[in-house]
């Protein structure tokens, strides 16, 4: 809910009447909702993670990791270079390598 105040708070576009303003593009939004669930070609097909099971019925088992990347502990630099070296990947030799980390089962 909050999510769709944020959402419909950026969208209001005349601050002298906000509140004309908000329900005509909440009832704007509400249209397209109905549009999408008559005819759902329509809606915008989000493409499936890379990372993910199709388990079918609309569900998707999705891959745990961090949102951000991290810096590689320098002890490991190293070998993370010899090994794009001996695998013919071209980097700088300056280069720092930032890595997502995986969730483990």
């Amino acid at each position: 809910m909050e999510h769709m105040i944020g959402i419909l708070r950026q969208e209001i576009r005349q601050p002298s009447n906000p509140f004309q303003n908000l329900s005509e593009r909440g009832l704007c939004r509400a249209r397209i909702n109905a549009l999408e669930k008559i005819i759902p070609e329509l809606a915008k097909q989000n493409p499936q993670p890379r990372i993910s099971v199709d388990l079918g019925r609309g569900y998707i088992l999705l891959g745990s990791r961090d949102a951000t990347t991290r810096f590689v502990n320098p002890f490991y630099i190293p070998a993370i270079h010899h090994y794009f070296a001996s695998n013919r990947v071209q980097f700088e030799e300056d280069w720092v390598p930032w890595l997502k980390r995986w969730a483990r089962v």
